[in-house]
């Protein structure tokens, strides 16, 4: 079977919401912005679709101008955040005071399945987890004729997986899974296959700027480990789980550099590797922040960052609940996710999610299954 995505109903779909924006006299201003976040998704789908004519945002990757300011949207993003969202993530920077990443490169050994044995093995997956309307949810998405999903060739990007969703006229779910053919891409297409699931008929929980909308995605890639236990060689597992940690530490660490690139600037002061780096020696960190952390640091969105960095540390505690009591662990996400509130804290303590109160247990609890870790 083939899986790919059916240009012209996209297409049809695109022409319909420009044509209803076009004719906006009845709809609501903030109706008109959903269906400009909808073009806007369609765009990236054409653009997956026809690589040549894609335009790149990042033509001029310069983060510093000649007084050394901060990139402005960054900045603006970065003070958006609520200012407890903020304390929160950096909050759990002192748990990574004396620890040194011994992460270099790491590679993975190919598996070589094809699209249809991945697409089978994922439902192995999900006919093994206990709520039986996951399953009837991946093979809505998975079937070939729906043309919800597609694969691509890992790109340069390094982006695994992305959904976009579309909510006109009815909600739709559209899968990019971006492969290198590695157990990874599993994780991916589980990971993804959770966001389609987690988001039906709620498109506010997916649009910035709410800062748990890969709090699915991180436990289902902590599930697909568990399912692949007595599967596989459990160093792979392992790996895995490794550089997904990585990419949160280091997710927290850019958001750290951001902060202390502001009091910088605030000072009157140069940005520079070194003025960083002495800023963290000062905190008593023995985190290496060279030239392309700082780079990376001010060049990322805050708000995605702190999303999935907040969302992580909230997965991290479902898998400890899960641990106990698998059941107990999904009907708490159900309540994280159906969250209709502005206060994020009051809803995950109602969840039973503690990282905020506890001194991050979890998350160091991970850090010493890791802080060592050699493949």
């Amino acid at each position: 079977m083939e899986y790919y995505w059916d240009i012209k109903k996209i297409t049809k779909q695109k022409n319909a919401i420009q044509e209803l924006i076009n004719n906006n006299q009845s709809l609501k201003e903030e109706e008109i912005e959903n269906l400009e976040i909808e073009l806007e998704e369609i765009e990236d789908l054409e653009s997956a679709l026809f690589p040549d004519k894609k335009t790149s945002s990042f033509l001029e990757e310069k983060y510093m101008d000649e007084n050394h300011q901060l990139p402005l949207a960054n900045y603006n993003n970065y003070l958006g955040i609520p200012t407890d969202i903020r304390n929160i993530i950096l909050g759990s920077i002192d748990c990574f005071k004396n620890y040194y990443d011994t992460y270099d490169s790491i590679e993975l050994p190919q598996l070589n399945l094809s699209d249809q044995e991945l697409v089978d093995m994922s439902d192995n997956f999900f006919q093994w987890l206990s709520n039986k309307n996951y399953l009837k949810l991946y093979r809505k998405y998975t079937n070939p004729s729906n043309h919800l999903l597609q694969f691509f060739p890992l790109s340069d990007s390094f982006i695994r997986g992305i959904t976009s969703f579309l909510y006109y006229p009815t909600y739709t779910p559209y899968f990019s899974i971006y492969r290198d053919h590695t157990i990874e891409d599993f994780h991916t297409l589980n990971h993804e296959i959770a966001h389609g699931i987690y988001s039906v008929n709620d498109f506010y929980s997916i649009q910035p700027p709410y800062y748990l909308k890969e709090v699915e995605g991180h436990f289902f890639n902590y599930l697909s480990g568990k399912y692949l236990i007595n599967k596989i060689d459990n160093r792979i597992i392992r790996t895995i789980e490794y550089l997904d940690w990585i990419t949160q530490f280091d997710n927290i660490i850019i958001m750290y550099v951001f902060q202390l690139s502001i009091q910088l600037i605030e000072n009157k002061k140069e940005i520079t590797g070194d003025s960083i780096q002495r800023l963290l020696k000062r905190n008593k960190l023995t985190i290496i922040a060279n030239d392309d952390i700082l780079e990376q640091s001010l060049l990322e969105d805050p708000m995605v960052t702190a999303n999935s960095s907040l969302s992580y540390l909230t997965s991290l505690d479902l898998e400890a609940i899960y641990e106990q009591d698998p059941e107990y662990a999904f009907y708490l996400l159900e309540g994280i996710r159906n969250n209709k509130t502005n206060d994020i804290f009051s809803n995950l303590r109602e969840n039973k999610i503690t990282f905020m109160d506890d001194g991050y247990q979890n998350l160091q609890k991970k850090m010493k299954t890791f802080g060592k870790f050699i493949l």
